[in-house]
């Protein structure tokens, strides 16, 4: 019995130096990459995010160092020694759309810089800078990985007389990026409409919107469906029901990664449709009838974008009625009057909205 035990015994062992090997080899492979920053914190953040996620499938370690002064290739190296690490990566703003990269392997001593641009009008340029950074980066550790592994398998040469000093080999040339659908997406937005036709008469309704969305101007038509109500007194009921088509123009204003605010104009055609019933005789009540109105108004919005492809919408106005129908009958007593379109409507929208291509905003 002692024997079976004794090479369990053994086995266990064998197999704990293995695994116990392994990490090792593992961490020997393991490259450790610093990446520096002196911009604006939330820019940092979204860049060193956009880092991580590049990297998360690669055989390196990422640590995060801020500093005030600028930073140079000996001031890079300087930290990197501090700290460590075999690789130092920074960034340097070069206009309001542009951000160069900078690589340095520390062993080597060879430094790379990328640029990468985004369009003025595009209505994320910092999210969509911070990816195309980053898959900037992801490359160049890539290459960087790959001259290290072939290094590492290459066998130590013979010794020769040290050759003079090469000169270093000139930065990459940059890039050229542009995201797709950076200048147009679609928008459709669905959502509840309350408003105020008549003082003191709220109309509940639904709109549907399209939108065609071109860097920061937005172009669309919106459709808007009333549900009926009533008019009356002791005597007649009108039963109203309203419906419209208008277009709209507006301005997008970027407020943060997420929040936009919108504001323009809007004209459109209004058409009423009523119908007259008596409460008690003599009257009698009349046949349908349906009246058209055109509109002018201003409208302002606010859009959350909850995802890549989804959003909350909010939106109010005040449109301006041209021709004004007044809902009246005719009696033994004279006319009488129960109401009359608001020279001026305000009106608010609560709903959501999809976008295609997706936007790079958004988790």
């Amino acid at each position: 019995m002692r024997a079976p035990r004794a090479n369990m015994l053994r086995g266990s062992l064998a197999l704990l130096l293995t695994l116990l090997c392994a990490l090792a080899a593992g961490a020997q492979d393991s490259v450790t990459v610093l990446l520096l920053g002196t911009g604006s914190e939330q820019r940092e953040a979204e860049l060193t995010a956009r880092i991580r996620g590049q990297t998360r499938d690669m055989t390196l370690q990422l640590r995060v160092h801020r500093q005030q002064a600028p930073i140079t290739a000996d001031g890079a190296g300087e930290q990197a020694r501090a700290s460590q690490a075999q690789i130092v990566v920074w960034t340097e703003a070069t206009g309001p759309t542009g951000l160069k990269v900078r690589i340095l392997d520390v062993a080597s001593g060879e430094l790379r810089a990328r640029s990468v641009s985004t369009s003025e009008r595009e209505a994320l340029a910092s999210s969509t800078m911070a990816e195309m950074a980053a898959l900037v980066v992801r490359s160049e550790l890539a290459a960087l990985l790959a001259e290290r592994a072939a290094r590492a398998r290459r066998p130590p040469p013979e010794p020769t007389p040290a050759p003079p000093p090469e000169p270093a080999p000139p930065p990459s040339a940059p890039m050229p990026v542009r995201p797709p659908h950076a200048d147009a997406s679609w928008l459709v937005a669905l959502g509840y409409r309350p408003s105020l036709p008549i003082r003191d008469q709220l109309a509940h309704g639904v709109a549907l919107a399209g939108r065609r969305e071109l860097g920061k101007l937005v172009l669309g038509v919106v459709g808007q469906l009333a549900a009926p109500f009533t008019l009356s007194d002791p005597e007649t009921r009108i039963r109203l029901r309203r419906g419209g088509l208008r277009a709209e123009a507006l301005r997008a204003l970027m407020l943060s990664a997420r929040l936009r605010l919108l504001l323009g104009g809007a004209a459109g055609l209004t058409l009423t449709g009523r119908t007259t019933r008596a409460v008690r005789p003599p009257l009698q009540g009349a046949g349908g009838a349906i009246t058209a109105g055109a509109t002018l108004g201003l409208l302002t919005e606010l859009h959350w974008q909850a995802s890549r492809r989804l959003g909350v919408w909010l939106g109010a106005g005040v449109d301006g009625v041209l021709w004004r129908t007044k809902f009246a009958y005719e009696s033994a007593a004279g006319r009488h009057q129960l109401g009359s379109l608001a020279r001026f409507e305000p009106w608010l929208m609560l709903g959501f909205f999809a976008r295609w291509p997706a936007s790079a905003q958004g988790p």
